[in-house]
């Protein structure tokens, strides 16, 4: 399996600049192409993208809001996550199939009972947890981007994880989700004494924002200035550190840590909701 996220992820920018259909999309124009994978492996180290300043600690925040099942704006933040105000009601409500339908599908706990499965029948092929519920889409405050996800069990102990997604704005929202993917394949692996192992993200439609291709095009630029990131990504990857917890309930912002590494500096881009 190739390892190197940092050539994939380029790869796919540069596909997207070259080859992207540019379309006015629901709100701005963009420049995306339709149907591709990122394959990678997890182990002890936190893979990510290394040729921008990156900030998990949101990220953290993120997944353990999603995992209490958020309502509101406040869910979020006093996880300190901070970027969801945006979709949200005047009155701070959300409704969002991200972590609720995880726990709550129909009266279902997926989430509980696929760790439950893993420990109990481990090569069974129906790990799947599914976020995408049609009867809510029209009243959802954001339709799931990333909806669907499938653990496997290697003859190794690893934990292999298949996260599909409908819809990626490759240039803000891919790197966050690739911490969040890592962060999903490690808790579940904690939690069924597993080792994390890789993660496969089947993406469909990718896309990069018209006032984002600057910004992109700084990522390559630094792709070239900084190769040996590029040629020996793993060396530049952070770790992680999980607090030791018995649920997914007990996970929140002071339960994960990516420790300090080597980033460069920020490129900027505009979130677009």
């Amino acid at each position: 399996m190739n390892n190197n996220l940092e050539v994939q992820y380029c790869s796919l920018l540069r596909a997207i600049l070259d080859d992207g259909k540019v379309s006015e999309g629901r709100n701005a124009v963009t420049s995306s192409i339709f149907g591709h994978q990122l394959k990678y492996y997890v182990g002890d180290k936190f893979p990510v993208p290394l040729m921008r300043k990156l900030y998990p600690k949101g990220v953290i925040g993120e997944m353990a809001a999603f995992l209490r099942g958020p309502k509101t704006v406040q869910d979020f933040e006093i996880e300190g996550c901070n970027y969801w105000k945006q979709w949200a009601k005047p009155d701070g409500s959300l409704n969002v199939d991200y972590g609720n339908k995880w726990i709550d599908f129909g009266g279902v706990n997926q989430l509980e009972n696929v760790i439950s499965d893993l420990q109990l029948n481990p090569h069974s092929r129906r790990h799947l947890i599914s976020g995408w519920d049609p009867t809510n889409i029209a009243k959802s405050s954001l339709p799931c981007c990333h909806y669907a996800y499938q653990f496997y069990v290697t003859q190794h102990g690893e934990l292999n994880m298949v996260w599909i997604q409908r819809s990626i704005d490759v240039m803000i929202g891919l790197p966050s989700d690739i911490m969040l993917a890592n962060m999903f394949i490690i808790l579940v692996a904690y939690l069924t004494n597993l080792k994390p192992g890789a993660v496969t993200m089947q993406l469909g439609d990718c896309h990069i924002y018209g006032d984002h291709a600057f910004g992109a095009i700084e990522y390559l630029a630094r792709a070239e200035r900084y190769s040996d990131r590029v040629t020996n990504p793993e060396s530049f990857y952070p770790v992680y550190e999980l607090q030791m917890i018995t649920d997914y309930k007990e996970f929140n912002n002071d339960s994960f840590r990516v420790t300090t590494w080597d980033q460069l500096d920020s490129i900027s881009f505009k979130l677009h909701a």
